[in-house]
């Protein structure tokens, strides 16, 4: 699976794919798996014998995994705004103005 996803992460981030377009198609599911495989893929990079072997496994994570969570942040964002913008201020006004 690792070498997989290195493939992957190795053809974005050397831009011999659409780094861009692979975000709208794969950003989530990948940022999912390397989150969910971290253990594992610390614990593989530790033995110097693979020592930056999936170093483009981790590049790719670190500019897709903030990108994908201001993504997420901006739809919340939008969603809370909209609530805001529904809610009436009622105001009580005082006798004799």
């Amino acid at each position: 699976m690792l070498n997989e996803l290195l493939v992957i992460s190795a053809a974005f981030t050397t831009g011999v794919a659409d780094e861009e377009v692979g975000f709208a198609i794969l950003g989530r599911s990948f940022c999912a798996t390397i989150a969910f495989e971290y253990d594992l893929l610390a614990f593989i990079r530790r033995d110097e014998a693979v020592h930056g072997h999936y170093e483009t496994i981790v590049q790719l994570y670190q500019l897709w995994a903030p990108r994908l969570s201001k993504a997420e942040l901006e739809k919340e964002k939008q969603a809370i705004e909209t609530k805001i913008a529904g809610m009436k201020s009622n105001i009580i006004k005082p006798i004799g103005l």
